[in-house]
């Protein structure tokens, strides 16, 4: 348990240095300006690195400590029995404080409001737990807050987190073709899956029953977030589907919900409603800074502007390997830059 115990932490610190050495260098290289201004550009890594690294760290460790806490629980059923894959319910197979040796496990994580900082783990009854099982304060789903032992209120964030039958964190992935133009170019989606680490077997991500997938293939997909909670939609190569739980693969593919832009003046990912700026200048009467000026007060439309890419999840599922990022650490073909 040690040896796993140290691998784990390894793990971690090349996680977040690579994560967020992909972002902070096109950060540091924007702002250089290309005056070559080497004392300006590590002035801003520097300063972004210490103001970042205890969010990303501290995310990414909740996240991996889970595994092992689950796995020091108790099956709420014979162990005989056998469990089961799944429940109608959508729970996973009744696991109570333990993992399902049959199938997947849901927990409940409670974080800070923006994500970063993990507090513990979510029991039916509203108490947290931390990584040994000891009670850390209460969380309330009425106004989401977290308050601690000691009467500490902050407000905070509830993420679900999928484990396999070994206690190895899942993400969401999209069933799709598995021919087509690479990502970050659309493709279709059938369904909506997650796959077990441990065994390889697909699950829906309905009531985390067993599926086939037929001649489909998983490819990761990203969280989004807005106002710092979770969407649960998913970003899939240029597109956002908002609707995620599903049974089956479907023989026509899934309507999307969204298109996702990058915006290269503001560094961000965002995902926006369906034909978002078709009523810009149908007439082309604007020049492209007018344009430019429309599309951004059309990012501040909060019914237009439907949340922005979960950098901690995007950090999280590339890790170390490059063939993963996205170019922009944004998964899409959309890019909006200020006319020059």
């Amino acid at each position: 348990m040690k040896r796993w115990l140290k691998g784990q932490a390894m793990a971690e610190y090349v996680i977040v240095c690579a994560g967020l050495m992909m972002s902070l260098l096109a950060i540091g290289n924007a702002d250089c300006g290309g005056d070559g201004n080497t004392t300006t550009c590590a002035s801003r890594l520097l300063t972004v690195l210490h103001d970042n690294y205890d969010g990303y760290s501290s995310s990414i460790s909740g996240v991996q400590q889970y595994g092992e806490y689950a796995a020091r629980g108790a099956y709420d059923s014979d162990p005989n029995s056998g469990g089961g894959g799944g429940s109608d319910d959508g729970t996973g197979g009744g696991v109570v404080g333990g993992l399902n040796p049959d199938g997947l496990t849901d927990i409940n994580q409670i974080t800070s409001d923006d994500g970063f900082a993990t507090f513990g783990n979510l029991q039916s009854d509203g108490t947290v737990l931390d990584a040994t099982g000891e009670i850390i304060g209460f969380y309330s789903d009425v106004d989401n807050t977290f308050t601690d032992n000691n009467g500490n209120t902050v407000a905070a964030g509830n993420r679900n987190l999928v484990l396999d039958e070994e206690g190895n964190v899942l993400h969401m992935q999209a069933v799709t073709s598995c021919v087509g133009l690479p990502s970050p170019y659309p493709r279709p989606v059938y369904s909506w899956a997650y796959v077990s680490l441990a065994t390889d077997k697909v699950f829906n991500t309905l009531n985390k029953n067993e599926m086939d997938i037929g001649d489909k293939c998983p490819q990761a997909s990203f969280k989004v977030v807005k106002n710092g909670q979770d969407q649960g939609g998913r970003i899939l190569n240029s597109e956002y589907y908002a609707a995620v739980f599903t049974v089956n693969v479907s023989e026509t593919p899934l309507p999307k919900t969204g298109d996702v832009v990058y915006w290269t003046d503001l560094r961000i990912c965002s995902v926006m409603a369906p034909q978002w700026d078709a009523d810009i200048d149908p007439d082309d009467e604007l020049d492209d800074d007018e344009k430019y000026a429309a599309r951004l007060a059309l990012f501040n439309d909060p019914d237009r502007n439907l949340g922005q890419l979960d950098i901690v999840d995007y950090f999280t599922q590339v890790g170390t390997d490059p063939s993963k990022s996205q170019p922009n650490d944004c998964p899409t073909v959309n890019i909006i830059s200020q006319p020059s």
